[in-house]
């Protein structure tokens, strides 16, 4: 047994082979050592030949039954070291795809059927744009899905995928996949990371907090992420009765009539017709060269106009409403009051000089049997 030497195998070579004992018999051919002495490989009974005719011309010569044991156990290690050798190749090749669309092919040594489990790596060939499938050695397309049996619609070109078979489902399960998805940086907190469709990225949305948030007259941008107990401050305030009409706030559209005051020198208007009624007479009366108040310059139709004077001792007014709230005994009802506290008070109705509209008002006054122009001061409501 002294004698006996371990073959040594060269593992260089880069071909396929169709079986181990293919591949055996291939290392044998190719790189026969003195160690083997006159030893053959039968690759379809996987089988040691000696032959007897040159057996003592070996390095096992006269060596009888125990050479060729020496033999056969040589021929052993040869058959260990190369199945190792020949699953080492297979688990690192790849077969490179062929497509239609997202319809891939590819063609894989000794591949006949299907089973569970059955392996198969890959190189794509081209970027998928959708839901892919895979045809090995034509025996049938089969859907690739993930880890949750998602389909897989994102593989790239040149990606060396492991594929295992799933007789259950009939797909080919992508192993190795990492996370999914469309998110962008954008849209992640910036600092936090995540893989998806596109591959690792790095958040870049601001996180803000916690923010409350103060109405103001502009408009104030709302960038990145906000805590869920940030606020928009409210306002019990924020009602129609506190908001002119014309004007909205926040959706809120105003009810309030809008005001205009002012101060006017009242005077006596040549060939005015006012129709004045002193609640004492059935019919209305016109009158010329009345004193009129006239007001220009507005920008809406007042429901409301009430103008005073005083001097400490005489108090004039002249009022208006839209709503016929005089009591007259006469038609049309009257709309204005007018006349001194304390003494006569005259109610008239718009026509005439006396009048009230978007742009202005005119209405009479009392001018106290004479008197020189007064100045009023006036409040107009909407």
């Amino acid at each position: 047994m002294s004698n006996k030497q371990d073959l040594p195998i060269s593992s260089s070579t880069n071909s396929n082979y169709t079986s181990e004992s293919n591949y055996m018999k291939t290392l044998i051919d190719t790189k026969p050592r003195s160690s083997l002495g006159d030893v053959s490989f039968t690759s379809t009974t996987s089988s040691i030949v000696y032959n007897t005719a040159t057996y003592k011309s070996g390095i096992y010569a006269n060596q009888g039954q125990e050479g060729l044991l020496l033999v056969l156990q040589d021929a052993l290690n040869l058959y260990l070291i190369s199945s190792a050798d020949f699953n080492n190749k297979v688990d690192n090749n790849y077969s490179i795809t062929s497509h239609v669309g997202n319809a891939y092919s590819v063609t894989v040594p000794n591949l006949t059927s299907l089973s569970d489990g059955t392996p198969l790596c890959v190189k794509f060939d081209a970027t998928s744009t959708g839901a892919i499938t895979i045809n090995p050695n034509s025996i049938g397309a089969k859907s690739v899905v993930d880890y949750f049996g998602n389909a897989v619609t994102n593989v790239r070109a040149n990606l060396i995928a492991n594929l295992r078979y799933d007789s259950i489902s009939q797909n080919f399960i992508l192993l190795g996949k990492g996370g999914g998805g469309n998110a962008t940086a954008s849209q992640l907190l910036s600092g936090a990371t995540a893989t998806v469709d596109a591959g690792p990225i790095t958040g870049a949305m601001i996180n803000n907090g916690v923010v409350t948030i103060t109405p103001s007259t502009v408009n104030q941008a709302l960038l990145g992420y906000y805590a869920s107990t940030s606020k928009v401050n409210g306002d019990a305030n924020l009602i129609a009765a506190n908001i002119l009409k014309g004007k909205s706030i926040f959706g809120i559209a105003g009810a309030v009539g809008r005001r205009a005051t002012g101060s006017i020198v009242a005077s006596h208007l040549t060939g005015s017709t006012i129709y004045t009624n002193f609640n004492t007479d059935s019919i209305w009366s016109s009158t010329t060269a009345y004193p009129v108040l006239t007001v220009t310059g507005l920008s809406f139709l007042p429901s409301i106009i009430i103008a005073t004077f005083t001097n400490g001792t005489l108090h004039s007014f002249s009022i208006y409403s839209a709503n016929p709230i005089f009591s007259t005994k006469v038609s049309p009802s009257a709309t204005v009051v007018w006349g001194n506290v304390g003494g006569a008070v005259g109610f008239s109705y718009l026509a005439g000089n006396v009048y009230v509209s978007s742009s202005g008002f005119q209405l009479p006054w009392n001018d106290g049997n004479g008197t020189t122009d007064r100045t009023f001061n006036w409040l107009a409501i909407e």
